[in-house]
């Protein structure tokens, strides 16, 4: 049983996306079974938008949560603490790139999470009522879990000069 215990902190680990990432895809999956949508997709995680998040913190108060939008990113701060923000734009949204960061706010202590994703609309990105991953698009046409997950090369946990 340790052992398992032990797997489960060292696995999101050995992966090299922080466990709040891997926490989303759980959600977006349970999101998706709730409310029977058919082409969820799956994130995947952009480690180049962890300075985005490192920049909003420096300009805001971190002890309320906010969310930013600018170009083609969402941010939100301190999402955490407020419930409906977290849920409804973060797991709710069908986006499929994202980074997230957990950090502590000097003005109060208290541990913060937040995250930014690309927010790029995409025409078939729209819910469909359905069993879970049953009508993934062809750009992510692997079923995975209740999930819709991508194909090509892995290249998720990679910075964007390894991408190149």
């Amino acid at each position: 049983m340790l052992l398992l215990g032990l797997l489960a902190i060292v696995a999101p680990l050995a992966l090299g996306a922080p466990e709040c990432f891997h926490e989303v895809n759980r959600l977006k999956e349970a999101y998706a079974y709730k409310f029977n949508i058919a082409n969820m997709n799956e994130n995947q995680y952009m480690e180049d938008l962890e300075s985005i998040i490192e920049y909003e913190l420096e300009k805001t108060d971190c002890s309320d949560p906010n969310y930013i939008e600018y170009d083609q990113t969402a941010v939100f701060l301190n999402a955490r603490d407020k419930k409906t923000l977290f849920e409804d734009m973060l797991i709710g949204g069908n986006y499929r790139a994202m980074a997230c960061k957990v950090t502590y706010c000097p003005r109060t202590g208290k541990e913060i999470v937040s995250y930014a994703v690309q927010t790029t609309i995409i025409q078939h990105n729209r819910k469909i009522d359905g069993p879970p991953a049953s009508k993934c698009h062809e750009t992510w046409p692997v079923p995975k879990g209740g999930l819709c997950a991508r194909v090509e090369q892995d290249t998720s946990m990679m910075t964007q000069r390894e991408r190149q």
